[in-house]
């Protein structure tokens, strides 16, 4: 087994959840997976991401909206559950040709790829956002080290990360 360390990014705002959500969609559009998978060639499928891709290169694969379900799991501080009855989002999103330049240096790079936010509602009504930047999870293990190929590709990733969450929180 490896050690390897990561940077947790935590980014609050007074801007109510709603309009953050609303953002996060509006700059990481969903991608349909099916046209993904059903493309002829290399050039069709890039072609097929890169129209789908939003202003950050980023499009979203999944999200899994938790805020209904640990309504029914309360705390002792709350009768509405461990969140107070704010709302909790996770979402999965990425860019698979952005992916590949990771992964033809170090295969493992898949482990991590796409990456991964969580979107919450704060005790005021504005939001948080939580996310590990890509680079120490990517990079930051045995495999990593030396692999100049990998570290540039994984740079290239946080930058676009903290750019998306810069913009999403302003």
């Amino acid at each position: 087994s490896e050690l390897y360390s990561g940077t947790r990014l935590t980014s609050t705002t007074k801007t109510p959840y709603a309009t953050i959500l609303s953002r996060f969609h509006s700059l990481v559009p969903s991608i349909s997976l099916a046209s993904l998978l059903n493309n002829p060639d290399r050039a069709t499928f890039e072609s097929t991401v890169s129209s789908q891709i939003g202003p950050h290169g980023f499009a979203l694969f999944f999200k899994i909206d938790h805020t209904n379900w640990i309504q029914f799991y309360p705390d002792d501080s709350s009768a509405k559950g461990p969140n107070h009855g704010r709302a909790l989002t996770r979402f999965v999103f990425g860019n698979p040709l952005i992916a590949i330049t990771m992964i033809r240096q170090d295969v493992e790079a898949g482990l991590h790829a796409p990456i991964e936010m969580l979107l919450m509602e704060t005790e005021d009504g504005g939001a948080k956002c939580v996310a590990q930047l890509p680079s120490g999870l990517i990079a930051g293990h045995e495999g990593g080290k030396g692999n100049e190929g990998l570290v540039k590709a994984v740079a290239e990733l946080d930058r676009k990360l903290l750019g998306l969450i810069e913009e999403l929180m302003k």
